[in-house]
């Protein structure tokens, strides 16, 4: 890492870290992550407009890499002991628990951020605002396998990208400054989208369907153009009040089925 400055108003920081992790599948060797940001603190600049309520203006940028590391077993084969019966004997035999993936890397992060901080009214007032894009590949997931692979119903998987992208607002200030009492305040607010843009191929070169989980039910998807888990239920083909009572009883109701 180095850090520069100028003048104590520009700043330029630059970064490369290196990752080589047990976690990582066997055929994974070293991950590499950049990063640079920088900052101007344009209000100190002579051109900058000399005015009552705006103080003091910093603006930023960044641009760097990160990864999300699997878990520590996530890329391991496992196996546990069973007795089997052969040939009318009991036999000590061992069958697959975890069926583990040797190519299982990190989940690889990639964002800018644009932003600025702004003192207001001689610094009594403060307003930080960021705006980030942030594309993820290889996302870690859990998918579930087909009963034939005879092992364990899932594992993890470097699969397709995740886009997020968000608005982040901080507002802190004084109102209150006297020898025995303050008043100080903050506020921050953010917005967030977030979407599953590609699921990736299988090993076949065919589109990787819905991943379909949930709690004892399956209510949530990763499914492409939506949110990571978004929770889905059937849609409601038709409906019809029979008896005119003007209530829908169970029977009065058609439940289709979901298909994206």
């Amino acid at each position: 890492q180095q850090q520069l400055s100028w003048r104590d108003r520009l700043f330029v920081n630059g970064a490369v870290r290196g990752d080589k992790n047990t976690a990582y599948g066997s055929d994974i060797g070293w991950i590499w992550y950049p990063s640079i940001s920088g900052s101007w603190v344009v209000s100190q600049e002579t051109f900058f407009p000399q005015t009552a309520w705006l103080s003091n203006l910093r603006l930023r940028a960044a641009y760097g890499q990160a990864g999300l590391r699997p878990g520590p077993t996530d890329a391991l084969q496992s196996f546990e002991g069973e007795v089997s019966v052969f040939q009318g004997l009991e036999e000590a035999g061992i069958v697959i628990n975890e069926i583990g993936n040797p190519e299982l890397k990190p989940e690889r992060s990639t964002e800018w951020e644009l932003g600025f901080e702004a003192g207001l009214i001689d610094d009594r007032f403060g307003l930080e605002l960021s705006y980030f894009d942030k594309t993820s590949q290889d996302a870690l997931v859990n998918r579930p396998l087909p009963p034939s692979a005879g092992s364990s119903q899932n594992r993890f998987e470097n699969l397709g990208r995740v886009d997020n992208s968000g608005l982040e607002v901080m507002l802190n200030g004084q109102l209150l400054q006297s020898d025995d009492v303050a008043l100080d305040f903050r506020l921050s607010g953010s917005w967030v989208d977030n979407e599953l843009v590609d699921l990736g191929q299988d090993a076949q070169g065919n589109p990787i369907p819905p991943i379909i989980f949930g709690l004892n039910v399956n209510t949530q998807r990763h499914a492409e153009s939506f949110p990571l888990g978004s929770w889905f239920q059937s849609p409601i083909a038709s409906y019809d009040d029979a008896d005119g009572d003007g209530l829908l009883s169970p029977e009065e109701v058609v439940v289709g089925v979901f298909t994206r």
